[in-house]
């Protein structure tokens, strides 16, 4: 029997004074522990918000939003998708993009993830609509 895939999609605000380093460590830490995980995801930062989209098995994926709502780190966490999907949109453990410049020198360096999340931003679907309403919203 296949597992379910699911995606769960959320806003937060993170705590001031937010270094890079900082930042460079918890994403690391992160695409490690998806990888392991079988998780793929897309994290955008822009303007002290953060949209994170966790796509997986669902068991895996509602696992690690458990984990991130106990995350000091993460405030006034919004869950704005929950829902069962029919693929993933994402291949890649973590994918980071920064609108704002003071993360900005963290943002996929790999060439096809930015090729990519820029289709991404294009696809049909409510999970891109829901990144480009994020963008907009705090640009």
């Amino acid at each position: 029997m296949e597992e379910e895939l699911w995606c769960i999609i959320l806003v937060s605000s993170v705590n001031d004074g937010l270094l890079v380093e900082e930042a460079s460590e918890m994403l690391s830490i992160a695409k490690d522990y998806r990888q392991s995980k079988d998780i793929t995801s897309l994290v955008v930062y822009s303007n002290k918000n953060l949209l994170i989209m966790l796509e997986g098995v669902k068991i895996a994926v509602k696992e690690e939003h458990h984990e991130l709502n106990q995350n000091a780190g993460h405030q006034s966490m919004i869950k704005i998708f929950d829902s069962h999907i029919s693929e993933r949109l994402f291949e890649f453990p973590l994918t980071f993009w920064s609108i704002s410049k003071e993360l900005r020198e963290l943002n996929s360096k790999e060439p096809e993830q930015k090729e990519y999340f820029d289709e991404f931003l294009l696809m049909d679907d409510i999970r891109p609509h829901m990144v480009r309403d994020f963008i907009k919203n705090n640009n």
